[in-house]
């Protein structure tokens, strides 16, 4: 597996192939501030046509020309390894909040869907 460079022709055009010949395309590196969720891998779905690279995710616009990447092929996971999954998450026991957690999530997410509203009314005009 080595770095490969999108081809400029079809950096940040999407395709609406069903091709079986899927793979994803990881960036050599995080999304930044940008990103909610802090730092966090990028990953791209793409398609193989005619021996090329087609992106069905838009690029991130910081990607310039010669930008390199990591391919690595999207395999769908063994019944082996879904299962060893499926025992470490029942070994995990139930989910339990801690006092007051549940709380605190429900007040952040009313906060968050206040000012939701605020927004959308002031682009409306209403307030």
């Amino acid at each position: 597996m080595g770095l490969m460079a999108i081809p400029p022709e079809i950096e940040g055009r999407p395709e609406t192939s069903t091709s079986a010949d899927s793979f994803v395309v990881l960036i050599n590196g995080v999304l930044g501030d940008h990103s909610p969720f802090g730092s966090v891998p990028l990953m791209i779905r793409a398609v193989i046509q005619n021996g090329q690279i087609h992106p069905l995710d838009p690029l991130p616009a910081e990607w310039t020309e010669g930008r390199q990447v990591l391919i690595e092929a999207a395999e769908p996971p063994s019944s082996d390894d879904l299962e060893a999954w499926h025992r470490e998450l029942l070994e995990l026991g139930p989910a339990q909040y801690e006092p007051g957690e549940w709380e605190r999530v429900q007040a952040i997410l009313s906060e968050a869907d206040e000012l939701a509203k605020a927004v959308v009314r002031r682009q409306m005009g209403l307030s």
